[in-house]
Parts: structure tokens; sequence; C-alpha cells
């Protein structure tokens, strides 16, 4: 039998760690380009990319063990740069954490606009290279046929990207609902549910280009992939990865072109509880399309 080394933990830290990228590319884009109408998606996606990094961090720590045998050892991975993927990677991290972190100390004390600014160009950067640092770091693996194809660094890119974005809108609610006075904010702008449906049809534009990106790719990806047929053929994979497909990737379509039906009706309660769910069931996916791809390469030797 094949030992699974790496499993949930390390699929949830990937998916954690590419999506605050793809969270902090796109507030940074929402504040830099909106003009002040994205003030509220542009402060969300900060503050959820810092929380989401810092998780993904910790996850990683905790699944590799290391901390609790040598706490200093985690320092070894800064001294290989730039020859180590893995150092590289490190160093890449620990300056998003940085950037997001400054970011998000300017946007809650009201800070110099231009500085935020400034930082949010060198963010996106960062951002989008933790969002490719993920699938780059599979594809270098060496003995793994699955994950050597060329297309799936840009897999995971896209995926980020689009898991970022639906994260930033997802976590409005969220933080309005459990913490309404530290985020009045937030709430004010989720209590105008007319508002709110009409910045998040604007939003899924984008997210329904990135979908139709991700599958074209993930295509690519399985037709340049020795051994794809894992997917479907392995038991444990098979059910799995059909889910992240339908669930993941066609419902939120389906819900997207439908839901211009309940908007007509002007039914804008109905269109934000819909919107939620549609987006909870991007961002499973995205975790789906990790889980699957890491046990897969672990599979096939």
């Amino acid at each position: 039998m094949t030992e699974i080394t790496w499993g949930l933990i390390l699929a949830a830290e990937l998916f954690v760690s590419g999506m605050a990228g793809g969270a902090y590319a796109f507030s940074a884009l929402a504040d830099l380009l909106g003009k002040g109408k994205y003030k509220v998606l542009s402060k969300s996606g900060t503050y959820t990319s810092l929380i989401f990094i810092i998780v993904g961090l910790v996850l990683l720590i905790f699944d590799l063990g290391r901390f609790e045998v040598d706490p200093l050892g985690m320092l070894n991975a800064y001294l290989h740069f730039p020859t180590s993927i893995m150092t590289v990677g490190t160093w890449i991290i620990t300056g998003f954490i940085v950037i997001a972190l400054a970011t998000t100390v300017l946007w809650l004390l009201e800070g110099i606009e231009w500085v935020r600014k400034v930082l949010e160009i060198l963010g996106i950067i960062l951002g989008v290279s933790t969002c490719a640092y993920t699938g780059i770091l599979l594809s270098l693996a060496r003995g793994r046929l699955v994950w050597g194809s060329p297309y799936l660094p840009w897999l995971f890119i896209i995926s980020a990207c689009l898991s970022g974005i639906v994260l930033t809108m997802f976590m409005v609610p969220v933080l309005s609902w459990f913490m309404p006075r530290l985020f009045s904010e937030f709430k004010a702008f989720y209590d105008n549910k007319r508002d709110v449906v009409n910045v998040f049809n604007h939003v899924d534009r984008y997210v329904t280009v990135l979908i139709g990106l991700e599958i074209a790719v993930l295509i690519l990806y399985l037709g340049t992939t020795p051994a794809s047929s894992i997917y479907y053929t392995a038991s444990e994979l098979s059910g799995l990865f059909i889910a992240y497909i339908i669930l993941g990737r066609l419902v939120p379509l389906g819900i997207i072109y439908y839901r211009e039906k309940f908007q007509h009706d002007k039914k804008y309660n109905m269109i934000a509880t819909v919107t939620l769910i549609s987006q909870a069931l991007v961002l499973f996916g995205g975790l789906l399309l990790r889980y699957v791809v890491l046990i897969g390469g672990q599979l096939v030797v």
C-alpha cells in the first residue's frame, strides 16, 4: 500500500496560504482601481489575508512537527536563498506577512493613503507569488508524475485568486455578524442588501471568468499529466474529484447565472443568501482541489 505522508493538514495549508495571497491581490486592486467604491471589500481582503496567511503558517509548522523538537531549527528555512525553493517560498511568505500587517494597520488607523497604496503594489507581487509558490513547490518534487505538469502552478494560481476573491466577499457578512461593533462599517454595508447585491454581481463577473479559466487549465493539466487517470480510477479520489468539479465549480456557476431571476423580482435578501451558499461552495472546491492533487501525487510514483 502506498504510504500517504501529506494529508488534509498540508492540503489546508496550501489552500489557505494561496487564498490569502489571492485575497490581498484582489483587495489591493480594488483599492487602487476602485476609486473608493470598494472600500469595504478592500478592507475585508486585507484583514482576512493577514489572518489566513498566519493560519497557513501555523498549519505548516504543525504538519512538519519541527517546532516541538527544535524551535530554532525553523530558521534554517531562511538560509539557502536562492538555491532552495523552500527558502525562496519562506522569504516570499515572510515578506507577504509584513506587507499584509502594515496594510492592515494603515487601514485600521486611517493612515497615509499613498503609503498604503505603495505597500499594496508590493503586496500584489508578493501575494501572487504566494499563490504561485504552492503549485511550484509540488511541480518541482522529484518522482511525482502527477505533479509534473507545467500547468499545475497555473492551476493553483488561478484557483487561489478565485478563492481569494470569493473569501473577500464571504468574510464581509461573517465579520459583520460575529463582530458587529468592531466591524460596524461592514455591517452597515451588508445591511443594505441592494447595494451588496449590486457590488457582488459586479465582482461575480470576474469569478465567472476565473472559474472558466480554472476549468480550461484543469483540462490542460490533466491532458499533460502522466497517470492523471488516478483521479478517475482511485476510489478514494474519484468521488472527491467529481465533487470538486460539480459542487465546487459548476453549481456556483449555475447559481450565478440563475440568480438574475431573483434580482428582477427584487428579492435581495434571497439573493444575498444564495450568494453566500455559492461562495461557500467555491471555497470548498478550492480545498478539495488541493487535497485531491496532493493525495494523487502520492498514490502514483
